[in-house]
């Protein structure tokens, strides 16, 4: 999906660009997802499971650049990647299309500042635009901040799925379920 890009300025006072993801941000994208594995235990992937190619990711960007229904939207602080929110259809049927879902992460410096919130706020208006009807996203239980933020932002704890990510040593965690209707 072709998104207008916007500049806003974080709680610093930093000036950050929304935009497309890019095929030239393939590379900054794969970083950022072991990166951020590194930094939190929230993220699907433990550090150095990533294993995309540069031309896979492009694959991928291009995939939502050409959709109506789907986006991959990037934050950038100058030339520094900060973090993404990807918009997502949660099927190609008839009785799925009223419903997507959301995935946001940010590198932990950029944490608290107001960026995920603007992101989260600008995908989920974009939703409503596109003409979905309910917006899901799952989050570990352990992680208050972020499910305060989706809290604010209208989403509902919905149920939960136990034993959701197994960790290295062997142990779990569980997520939370949470639905927003547009």
């Amino acid at each position: 999906m072709k998104f207008d890009p916007i500049t806003i300025k974080d709680k610093t006072g930093v000036e950050i660009l929304l935009r497309n993801a890019q095929l030239a941000d393939a590379k900054d994208l794969i970083s950022y997802l072991d990166k951020t594995a590194e930094e939190t235990p929230y993220t699907l992937r433990e550090p150095g499971e990533v294993k995309l190619s540069i031309e896979e990711e492009e694959k991928i960007i291009q995939q939502k650049n050409d959709s109506k229904t789907e986006l991959m939207l990037v934050a950038y602080d100058g030339e520094k990647h900060v973090g993404n929110c990807t918009l997502m259809a949660l099927g190609k049927g008839s009785k799925l299309q009223h419903r997507c879902s959301v995935a946001i992460a940010l590198y932990k410096e950029y944490w608290r500042r107001g960026i995920g919130k603007t992101m989260m706020t600008t995908v989920i208006d974009l939703a409503k635009r596109i003409g979905y009807e309910q917006m899901e996203l799952d989050v570990i239980c352990e992680n208050k901040k972020a499910i305060a933020l989706y809290e604010s932002l209208g989403f509902e704890k919905c149920g939960s799925i136990p034993h959701c990510l197994k960790f290295k040593d062997g142990t779990y965690a569980d997520s939370y379920m949470m639905v927003r209707k547009l």
